[in-house]
């Protein structure tokens, strides 16, 4: 009887660290649904409000040590991916920033799913910037503010 009272008390430390953690699990089932009838505009807001949630916790001590399965942030990441599925969104993208960034091996047109690797750069180098961040925050930046001007 005692192993069965220590499995169970296994299973369910298990499953607490993953449902506090986030660990394999979608909190935003439906945004992906949405992001496919979103419109430009609203993919854009969205895009640059994860941006700047990007910027609350980058130099986090927690986010360094559990990276995308901090406490309280690991639907920022699904909300990443799902937001770089809309296909209207990159190609918007493209037509306002064509011109690629650098990145280790290749040049790729900036997109959504840059501020998920930007994120990964910041978590494995403590938060620090760098000439890759640097760079690809200019180009969110750029990405940003001609979207501004375009919705005048």
């Amino acid at each position: 009887m005692s192993d069965y009272i220590a499995n169970t008390l296994i299973a369910l430390v298990i499953c607490a660290a993953t449902l506090v953690c986030g660990i394999g699990i979608s909190t935003t089932l439906s945004t992906s649904a949405k992001a496919e009838t979103m419109s430009i505009n609203e993919s854009m807001d969205q895009l640059e409000k994860l941006y700047n949630e990007l910027y609350t916790f980058h130099k986090s001590p927690n986010f360094h040590k559990w990276g995308y399965g901090t406490p309280g942030k690991g639907d920022w990441a699904d909300r990443v991916r799902d937001i770089s599925k809309d296909k209207k969104l990159k190609a918007y993208i493209k037509t306002l920033v064509p011109e690629p960034v650098e990145t280790e091996f290749l040049f790729q047109p900036i997109g959504p799913m840059f501020l998920w690797q930007l994120g990964r750069h910041y978590m494995s180098h403590d938060g620090h910037e760098s000439k890759y961040t640097l760079g690809v925050k200019n180009k969110f930046e750029k990405l940003f503010k001609l979207h501004k001007s375009n919705k005048k």
